[in-house]
């Protein structure tokens, strides 16, 4: 019996304690009215959405995204204007290029292993979940296709499992028809 109660004393703890927010928690919140970054992420966050990232996003490992922001979606010819006009162009981007390539966009967004900017800058390259790498020059990523983006804001940090970086382009691991 004192061994039943040792064992439920010490599981307590780990079942009773709430994870931290998640990546996809931190973008969402920042993105809300009145949050840090609001309106910048609309259409990421209807994209990951709409192909079912967030599940991925949302669980225990660790990740570092390259955040595009709305201007980086508009600069592909999407309405990111709001809620609704990004969770359209996330259906439009899907219907023209296909789920799988789309998801694959937005893989090459994400990285292994929390790494927060200081990290990133000390790299030349990081393999992204997609398979190929962004090249990394302080901070400046180079894509697949010789496209740079910047790293605009650093380090917006989602306690459970990983960092976000927000950058104005959205990186493509292979050129768009």
């Amino acid at each position: 019996m004192v061994v039943f109660a040792m064992v439920a004393v010490l599981a307590v703890p780990v079942f009773a304690a709430p994870p931290g927010p998640t990546i996809v928690d931190v973008a969402v919140a920042a993105n809300a009215p009145g949050g840090e970054y609001e309106g910048l992420f609309d259409c990421l966050i209807a994209a990951v959405v709409g192909t079912g990232l967030d599940a991925p996003l949302s669980g225990n490992g660790q990740f570092t995204v390259f955040a595009p922001i709305d201007p980086a979606f508009e600069a592909l010819g999407l309405d990111c204007s709001s809620a609704t006009a990004a969770e359209d162009s996330a259906t439009f981007l899907v219907e023209t290029y296909g789920q799988d390539a789309v998801t694959e966009i937005l893989l090459y967004h994400v990285a292994r292993g929390n790494r927060e900017a200081s990290a990133v800058t000390n790299s030349n390259r990081i393999r992204t979940l997609q398979g190929s790498f962004l090249f990394v020059d302080g901070t400046i990523l180079t894509d697949q296709v010789g496209r740079n983006a910047n790293i605009i804001v650093p380090d917006v940090t989602a306690p459970s499992n990983g960092v976000i970086h927000a950058i104005d382009l959205v990186v493509l691991p292979f050129a768009l028809p």
